[in-house]
């Protein structure tokens, strides 16, 4: 008699060595993909149903359904990267047109620009003058060289450009008025 030396479990033994169907004691062991698996590789003789081969109507919806989604056909896929190239040509010529224009538009944007740098300038350079000669004002009114530092020349300072203030507020309120005054003359003189 042969003594066995595998120490292994009997239905492995029966499986591989044997090549006989094993018995079937889990839950585990009738699950369908396990009966598949038992029917394919013994046959008839496992004593399985061969209709467990095939799916069921429910599963084979699943499985279409499944590879619709992740499995779509040629014709779909060529039908979707053509529609992609359509679209990505469109996003295309429209942003070289955008460009296009926007290149046309460019010398006229230089020239803003740089007038409006030049009259930034030129405001600077206008308060700065208008302060200057404020600070001579406050200096040849007080009669002598004062630091700008100095607290009295600031308070000065602060009087001046109220009184310069008031002056601008007071031509702007003329000019209203002159205005207005020759808008009532014009319709008066025009019935």
């Amino acid at each position: 008699m042969k003594r066995d030396k595998s120490r292994l479990p009997s239905r492995t033994k029966q499986m591989y060595i044997e090549n006989k169907m094993p018995v079937l004691y889990q839950d585990y062991h009738y699950s369908i993909r396990n009966l598949r698996k038992y029917y394919a590789t013994f046959g008839s003789s496992s004593g399985l149903n061969p209709g467990i081969m095939w799916p069921t109507k429910a599963e084979l919806e699943n499985i279409l359904e499944h590879d619709s989604v992740f499995h779509p056909s040629l014709q779909d896929v060529l039908s979707k990267v053509h529609h992609q190239r359509e679209k990505e040509e469109k996003e295309k010529t429209l942003r070289e047109q955008e460009i296009k224009n926007k290149i046309a538009k460019l010398d006229a944007l230089k020239k803003e620009f740089y007038e409006q740098q030049a009259k930034k300038i030129a405001d600077a350079k206008v308060q700065k003058e208008k302060k200057e000669r404020m600070i001579e004002e406050v200096r040849q009114f007080l009669g002598y060289n004062i630091d700008p530092k100095d607290p009295k020349f600031k308070e000065m300072l602060e009087k001046k450009e109220k009184e310069e203030k008031r002056a601008e507020k007071e031509a702007r309120k003329k000019e209203k008025q002159d205005k207005i005054l020759a808008k009532l003359a014009q319709s008066s003189t025009w019935r």
